[in-house]
C-alpha cells in the first residue's frame, strides 16, 4: 500500500497547482490579446473584416465660434475619445455646403488602446501610451484645432450630410455599435428647405414634402448626442420646436437621442 502524504505534502501540492493554473491563465489571456493572427489596417489599426464599433462626430464649421465654444468642442471631442473602446473607429467629418455627398472625414482610425489598459505582466504600457499618442491622440487634437476656426458657408445642409453618413459601409446596421455625435447650431439651410423660413419647424409639415424622403437616413439603433452651438442673434429660430423638430427627426429614423447639451 503507498504512504499517506502529509498534510505538508498535500498543502505543497496544492500551491504548486495553483500556480500553474495562474500560470497557464496569464500565459492563454497574453496570447488571446496579442492575437498574433488578427490583420490590421497600418493607416488605420482597424482590424480587417472586425469592425464592430464606429463613432461619428461631424462637426458644422457652416458659421464661426466663440472661444468658450472652441473649448466647449475639444471638451466635448476629449470625452468622446476617452470613451472609446479598443479598436474601435473614430472618424470626425466637417459639415460645409460642399462636402456633404461622399464626404472625406478630416480623421478616421481605430482606438489602438493606451497605457492604462496594457496588462503589466505581458505589455509595457509606457511603449502602448507612446503608440496611442503619436498615433491616435496627438493627430486628433491637431486637426481638431483646425477645424474648430471655422470656415463660414451660405449653406448648411445638415439633413444631407447625415443621410450620406448614414449611407458609408463602415456605419452601416452591420456595425454592432453606432453612435452619431454633432456639433451644428442645427439650423438647416438649404434652397429646398430651411429653418430660417417660417412655420419650417413643424416635423409633421416637414414629413409630407418631397425633399423630407431625399433626406431620410439608416440610423437604427444609432445614439446620437448634439453639442447645440448656441447663437445669441439667432435666438428666435434656436427655440423649444427647434429642438422637438430632431428630437422627432431621429426617432423618425431610428436613433436615440441621448443628449443635447448647448453651447453658448
Amino acid at each position: 500500500m503507498g504512504k499517506h502524504l502529509s498534510k505538508k505534502d498535500k498543502n505543497g501540492i496544492y500551491l504548486i497547482s495553483a500556480f500553474l493554473f495562474v500560470l497557464m491563465s496569464l500565459i492563454a489571456a497574453s496570447l488571446l490579446l496579442r492575437d498574433p493572427n488578427r490583420q490590421y489596417d497600418p493607416d488605420t489599426f482597424c482590424p480587417d473584416g472586425e469592425l464592430n464599433a464606429h463613432t461619428i462626430v461631424l462637426i458644422d464649421v457652416s458659421d464661426s465660434f466663440t472661444e468658450t465654444q472652441k473649448k466647449a468642442i475639444h471638451n466635448f471631442v476629449k470625452g468622446i475619445r476617452g470613451r472609446l473602446k479598443r479598436y474601435e473607429k473614430l472618424s470626425i467629418f466637417t459639415l460645409i455646403n460642399d462636402n456633404y455627398i461622399a464626404s472625406i472625414p478630416k480623421f478616421s482610425k481605430c482606438n489602438p488602446g493606451s497605457g492604462k489598459e496594457a496588462n503589466e505582466l505581458y505589455q509595457n504600457p509606457k511603449k502602448i501610451q507612446t503608440k496611442f499618442d503619436d498615433f491616435f491622440k496627438s493627430p486628433l487634437t491637431d486637426i481638431l484645432s483646425n477645424i474648430v476656426k471655422g470656415a463660414g458657408a451660405e449653406r448648411s445642409p445638415i439633413l444631407e450630410m447625415i443621410h450620406d453618413l448614414s449611407l458609408r459601409e463602415d456605419f452601416s446596421f452591420n456595425i454592432k455599435e453606432r453612435k452619431l455625435f454633432l456639433v451644428s447650431d442645427m439650423l438647416q439651410h438649404m434652397k429646398q428647405y430651411s429653418h430660417y423660413r417660417r412655420n419650417s419647424m413643424d416635423y409633421g409639415e416637414f414629413k409630407k414634402t418631397k425633399y423630407s424622403q431625399g433626406v431620410t437616413a439608416n440610423l437604427t439603433n444609432v445614439s446620437a448626442r448634439i453639442l447645440y452651438i448656441w447663437r445669441p442673434e439667432l435666438g428666435a429660430l434656436q427655440n423649444n420646436r427647434h429642438i422637438l423638430f430632431w428630437e422627432n427627426y431621429f426617432r423618425d429614423m431610428g436613433a436615440t437621442i441621448e443628449e443635447i447639451r448647448k453651447a453658448r
